[in-house]
């Protein structure tokens, strides 16, 4: 990857819960031109949709990140998390990067300068996330349930 310095606005988003939100607020001190932090923000739609890539966990973020096509690096917070991670490079619908500046660094080069890459894992998670989970899983209710009252 190229070594030359990033220039791009970062945003931090946390839920207004976040046990890090007063340890992320000094951490960023002096910062304040460079990184903006939104706390319990309820939609981040608008976000994802105008982001290069997104870095964070695996967790329903991941799904609305695919659903917006924002490419992801994923860090895992703790070992059920490494597992889903793996899931979703499988897929290749993420990378991953180990929770460390100097992986993390290179991580976001890898998914800056590899357009292929950043198009797979748009298109591959735009198919694994379409939004109409709901839909199916409410009609493979119905049709269990019409089972289930045939044989009563």
């Amino acid at each position: 990857y190229d070594n030359k310095e990033l220039n791009f606005k970062t945003v931090v988003a946390l839920g207004s819960t976040s046990p890090i939100i007063k340890k992320l607020k000094l951490a960023l001190i002096g910062y304040n031109n460079q990184i903006s932090v939104q706390i319990g923000k309820n939609h981040l739609y608008e976000l994802y949709n105008s982001s290069l890539l997104a870095i964070g966990a695996p967790g329903l973020s991941q799904s609305e990140r695919l659903l917006m096509g924002c490419p992801t690096i994923l860090l895992p917070q703790n070992s059920m998390q490494k597992i889903l991670i793996e899931n979703w490079v499988d897929n290749k619908c993420a990378i991953s990067s180990k929770v460390s500046l100097i992986a993390l660094r290179a991580s976001i080069f890898k998914i800056i300068n590899d357009k292929e890459l950043r198009k797979k894992i748009i298109i591959n998670g735009k198919r694994m996330v379409d939004g109409k989970g709901a839909r199916r899983v409410a009609k493979f209710i119905v049709k269990e349930g019409l089972k289930d009252k045939n044989q009563i």
